[in-house]
């Protein structure tokens, strides 16, 4: 009998029963079915499992041994309540702040054609560390607002992904720390990603995020 736990490079949401999981490490999005599936469940309510079901889980690399039990745990992000609506007043500056936009959303895109996805987001939650700044809703969204101005003006297409990683990068340069959250939903399949500063949605309405159920989440 073995327990098991998620690999640092994987994380899950429950979507309705459904458990989905992201795999950063090959940048894909899966769910489970028959053998696997049932073992997940019993894996995930916190008593050991036979070795032999416990193959099929591990065979996916999403999971490994584990010591003791209570190590499966989906993805918990705080639910968005509020988001930019409530940043009233004018900014400006977004012809000031428009090459720094620039060069951020030019080096996230770079990044993601010639990086794996786990090493930039790994590189992400190790500069997260290094801010030190106590994190403010108001102040995050009044940044957030700039940058938007900003990105509206930028070449390229709007991307979740790419402009969440440059917004984050934008905060932190700021010395504001945030979430990065990945969700999905079923029926039909969508994923999405956005910029969260507690229950304050940076680059999302708060009912749109609200669609999704968070399955990897990057603080």
């Amino acid at each position: 009998m073995v327990y098991l736990q998620l690999q640092p490079h994987a994380g899950f949401g429950l979507v309705g029963t459904r458990p989905v999981f992201l795999d950063i490490r090959r940048d894909r999005y899966l769910a489970l079915d028959g053998a696997a599936l049932g073992a997940f469940e019993k894996a995930r309510a916190g008593g050991p499992i036979p070795f032999a079901a416990a193959e099929c889980l591990l065979a996916t690399e999403l999971f490994a041994l584990a010591d003791a039990p209570g190590q499966l745990a989906a993805a918990q992000a705080p639910a968005p309540e509020a988001g930019l609506e409530f940043v009233h007043r004018a900014s400006g500056r977004s012809i000031l702040d428009l090459p720094t936009v620039w060069r951020l959303t030019r080096r996230v895109r770079h990044e993601l054609k010639t990086r794996p996805l786990e090493q930039i987001l790994r590189s992400r939650r190790s500069r997260q560390l290094q801010v030190v700044a106590a994190m403010r809703a108001d102040e995050a969204a009044t940044l957030a607002a700039r940058f938007r101005r900003a990105r509206c003006v930028v070449p390229g297409s709007p991307c979740c992904l790419p402009d969440s990683l440059a917004l984050r990068d934008w905060l932190a340069a700021h010395g504001l720390a945030s979430t990065l959250i990945f969700g999905v939903k079923l029926e039909p399949f969508a994923a999405h990603s956005w910029v969260q500063c507690g229950k304050t949605a940076l680059n999302e309405a708060p009912d749109k995020a609200a669609e999704f159920t968070p399955v990897f989440v990057v603080p």
